[in-house]
């Protein structure tokens, strides 16, 4: 007997979901950073731009295997100041992750770091 919702369908979705978190946190610092301040704030427009682009990429791989995989992921919803809850539908079967908060919000800014790093790699190489 198969299992409804797998370990590895858990993850995809859960990468996923801190991948989309982290496109809507840089593209709003995009928008709202006053590169002004900096001495060269291309260099830094530059960062986040590509930054963007690999999570992109990697989003495209992601949505193709959630696709293949029968995921969909709905909006999530707060559950109370704490905990953000969301549905995740598995080949018909529901799955309710909940997060705590600073919890999903230190596994963006890991991903973040991860990404960033990668970044550096790849320009100085």
């Amino acid at each position: 007997m198969a299992v409804p919702v797998t370990e590895q369908d858990k993850e995809l979705a859960i990468s996923f979901i801190v991948r989309q978190i982290l496109i809507s946190w840089l593209e709003k610092d995009y928008e709202l950073f006053s590169f002004e301040r900096f001495k060269i704030p291309e260099t830094y427009h530059h960062l986040i731009e590509k930054v963007l682009l690999n999570i992109s990429k990697d989003m495209r791989g992601i949505k193709k295997e959630l696709k293949e995989r029968g995921i969909k992921i709905y909006k999530p919803k707060r559950v109370n100041e704490s905990f953000i809850e969301y549905l995740v539908v598995v080949r018909g079967y529901e799955w309710n992750p909940r997060f705590w908060d600073a919890a999903l919000r230190n596994r963006v800014k890991d991903l973040a770091k991860e990404y960033i790093k990668n970044v550096k790699k790849t320009t100085s190489a």
